[in-house]
């Protein structure tokens, strides 16, 4: 009897591990967001409703910083580099509503508005990183 139990766990273990991979594989994103969270992991225990609120405020406060990083670029970046800067960010914005949007097509007929509000959120801070880290080409001659 416990011989059958113990084969039993066994095989379930083993079905558990082989199946892992494929689960992590179902992720909508793709990974895009590990390593980048929006501070809400004392909320999460709670109603639904609060987390997207912090999302969305997490959200706002990323976008305040782009706009204050993307400003700095902007303002010392020769007029080639304008140019470039504006086309990426306005293909970041496109890439974002479409990446959150097939976030959004995941979870259809659940609650999706918890999942597209961290996908904004997390996207807008994966942005600043981004922009902070090209910023320190452009800023080569402002600190010379």
């Amino acid at each position: 009897m416990i011989r059958h139990q113990l084969r039993k766990v066994f095989v379930q273990t083993y079905l558990l591990l082989l199946l892992s991979p494929a689960v992590f594989a179902d992720d909508p994103a793709g990974g895009y967001f590990e390593g980048y969270q929006a501070d809400c992991a004392e909320i999460q225990a709670h109603a639904e409703s609060n987390i997207v609120n912090c999302n969305m405020i997490t959200l706002k406060k990323a976008t305040n910083a782009l706009d204050n990083v993307y400003n700095d670029l902007i303002k010392h970046a020769d007029k080639e580099q304008k140019k470039y800067l504006q086309d990426m960010q306005l293909a970041w914005e496109r890439m974002k509503e479409a990446q959150c949007n097939l976030v959004k097509t995941y979870y259809v007929g659940v609650s999706y508005e918890k999942w597209t509000s961290h996908c904004q959120a997390v996207m807008t801070i994966r942005r600043v990183k981004e922009l902070e880290q090209l910023g320190t080409g452009i800023m080569w001659g402002v600190y010379d």
